[in-house]
């Protein structure tokens, strides 16, 4: 039963609701309205997609952390772009106010850096735990449309951080330093590289759920299927209309 699996499941089921429930929270000072609804939906239809697997895979199938991780991906990364779209009404704020409005900048700007962390960790788990499941099932990789849509996202993924760290740590990576631990992230910068290939990134990540919803035997196999699709394509359109992430 799905009660029984989730007794036996890792702590790991709890951590990832708990996370999401943060994440919502968090935008409450970050974003629109508009922005918090659209995300905080999306955050709900993966919470309970994800949970719903638990009554169909055992703990120890490693597929069942494919789908529970890479539903955090696109609540957190939808939650990091609205945290961006606002830190340009900071920025103005602070060129208005004489750099008073700096420290809500900054603010902003950490929220984007911390929950594409999370994104990050989340969307390479995903990836790893299919990957060992298909080694472990002796099964070919990126074979698929949901699967090359996936990889395609993980690397454009690894492109726009690869462009974000080298900004963030131009004057250093962390380090310790004379027995003290030196940190010193540079948190004000810009670069349309990393905004072009943030959105091609989305935009993929968007491509490999709805892929992975429609066209595989688990998404055949999901309850509420048709729902999971109509949320995709309305945060989607809600995003980009909005602005995506300028």
């Amino acid at each position: 039963s799905m009660t029984a699996n989730f007794k036996k499941g890792p702590l790991l089921l709890l951590l990832l609701t708990t996370t999401e429930a943060l994440v919502c929270q968090r935008m409450a000072v970050t974003a629109s309205v508009q922005g918090r609804h659209v995300a905080r939906g999306v955050a709900v239809t993966s919470s309970v997609v994800a949970l719903s697997q638990i009554a169909k895979f055992p703990p120890s199938n490693l597929f069942l952390y494919h789908p529970l991780l890479a539903g955090l991906v696109i609540p957190t990364t939808t939650a990091a772009t609205i945290a961006v779209r606002s830190r340009l009404r900071a920025a103005r704020l602070a060129q208005e106010t004489g750099g008073k409005g700096r420290d809500v900048l900054v603010q902003r700007i950490r929220v984007h850096f911390f929950l594409t962390a999370t994104a990050t960790l989340a969307a390479f788990g995903a990836f790893g735990a299919i990957f060992a499941n298909k080694v472990k099932l002796g099964k070919a990789h990126f074979l698929s449309v949901h699967a090359k849509a996936g990889l395609g996202a993980l690397v454009l993924w690894v492109a726009a951080l690869s462009v974000a760290e080298k900004n963030v740590w131009k004057n250093g990576l962390p380090c310790f330093r004379d027995g003290k631990f030196v940190y010193a992230p540079r948190w004000v910068w810009s670069s349309k590289w990393h905004k072009r290939l943030g959105i091609a990134a989305y935009v993929a990540m968007l491509a490999a759920v709805a892929t992975g919803t429609a066209l595989t035997p688990y998404g055949a196999n999901l309850p509420g299927q048709r729902t999971a699709l109509a949320a995709l394509l309305v945060t989607a359109l809600a995003m980009f209309a909005g602005g995506g992430a300028a």
